[in-house]
Order: structure tokens, then C-alpha cells, then sequence
């Protein structure tokens, strides 16, 4: 875990994980960008209401309104991708049926950041197997031919 400064207009974490940091892939988003990434992860909030209908249902418009400004805040620097795949993720593994908090979807970020690093890391383990496997057979082309000569005498 690593120490987050406080920025102007992000929420201050106290400790953050690296696969956390990771996920983060624009602070600094023009006032229109961050118009439009609020929109989305809105649409996200939007998706969990749905999922969790029981709950949602008794949101008042300012608690809405409030949900969204506060996850919108969270999730600022997160590819909108990768939110919308820890939302999909959390409400397809969720058990209990109760609609997450914040933490629970960086949960799933972290833990979709290790895999993509870890398939990542076996792409690039395949790459270098496969260069160095064509070195070899590169090294065997370029050895002159042996042959084997019979010294002994039938007859």
C-alpha cells in the first residue's frame, strides 16, 4: 500500500494499492471530459439501481444526486471500461443483494488489474519463449551441416 497526497478536486484516500494507482488513468480531465465521465460512471450508478431495484427504489432525487456526485469523485481517473466491467463483475457475483459500496467496486478493479497484469505478463513470458526458441532454431540453420561418414568397412 502507498500513501496518497491530497489533490484539488479528488477524494483523499488514506492508503491505496498500487493495482488501485494502476487503474487510475486520467485526473486531469478538461471540464467537458469530466462531464462526460461523470455521465458514464452516472450510467453505471444507473446500472446498479437497476440491479438492486428494492434498494434503489427508496433513493430520494438528492440522495441520487449525491450518490453520483460521490462516485463520480471516487472514480474519476478510472477508464470507463474498467468500471463498467467491476460493476458487471460485482453484480454478477453478488450473493447477499445488497448494493455495494464504493470500496466493493474498487475491490473488483484491483483484483481485474492483477488479472490483466498477470495475462499480461504470461503474453510477454510466450513473446520472449517464442524469441528465444527462434534464436535456437536460427542457430541450428546456420550450423554447417555434419554428416557422418562410415569408417567401417562391410563387405
Amino acid at each position: 500500500m502507498r500513501q496518497c497526497s491530497q489533490t484539488n478536486s479528488s477524494l483523499m484516500l488514506a492508503a491505496v494499492s498500487d493495482e488501485w494507482r494502476a487503474a487510475q488513468v486520467a485526473t486531469n480531465l478538461s471540464a467537458p471530459q469530466r462531464k462526460q465521465h461523470n455521465a458514464l460512471v452516472a450510467a453505471e450508478i444507473l446500472r446498479l439501481r437497476v440491479a438492486y431495484p428494492t434498494q434503489a427504489r427508496s433513493f430520494s432525487a438528492e440522495e441520487v444526486a449525491a450518490t453520483n456526485a460521490l462516485w463520480a469523485e471516487i472514480f474519476a481517473g478510472v477508464d470507463p471500461d474498467l468500471l463498467r466491467e467491476a460493476v458487471m463483475r460485482f453484480i454478477v457475483a453478488d450473493r447477499k443483494g445488497y448494493f455495494p459500496a464504493p470500496g466493493q467496486i474498487v475491490g473488483a478493479i484491483e483484483q481485474i488489474v492483477v488479472e490483466r497484469n498477470e495475462v499480461e505478463k504470461r503474453v510477454c513470458d510466450g513473446q520472449e519463449l517464442r524469441r528465444l526458441c527462434e534464436r535456437v532454431r536460427q542457430a541450428i540453420r546456420e550450423e554447417p551441416e555434419k554428416t557422418v561418414v562410415d569408417k567401417g568397412g562391410s563387405g
